[in-house]
């Protein structure tokens, strides 16, 4: 099956995704889909960026885990987040280069 779906198609059909620390939860959370972060045990700083950055906090015990889930069924959790896309980032960098390579 992982040959016959790509991971856009994958996140479309989810109606959750889980997982630990990676660019696919990233990507789902990019689609606006429930998105989970699971973190159990975890006793250093958290690997995954977006709960770094306040956007996705991750799951660290069972408890918790079987809550966000229940919520996340019982359409008690939105999948909305605050995650700002930035529109074309590698014509913003290329503009910044120039604005810095023409003040010399």
């Amino acid at each position: 099956l992982a040959g016959e779906i790509n991971q856009y198609d994958l996140i479309a059909a989810s109606d959750i995704i889980c997982g630990m620390s990676s660019m696919f939860l990233i990507e789902s959370v990019i689609m606006k889909k429930p998105t989970v972060s699971i973190q159990i045990g975890l006793n250093r700083e958290h690997p995954f960026i977006l709960d770094r950055l306040g956007y996705l906090r991750s799951i660290l015990n069972h408890d918790d885990l079987f809550q966000v889930v229940k919520d996340i069924i019982d359409g008690k959790q939105s999948s909305e987040s605050n995650f700002e896309l930035i529109e074309n980032p590698v014509d913003n960098i290329i503009t910044q280069m120039e604005k810095i390579l023409w003040q010399n």
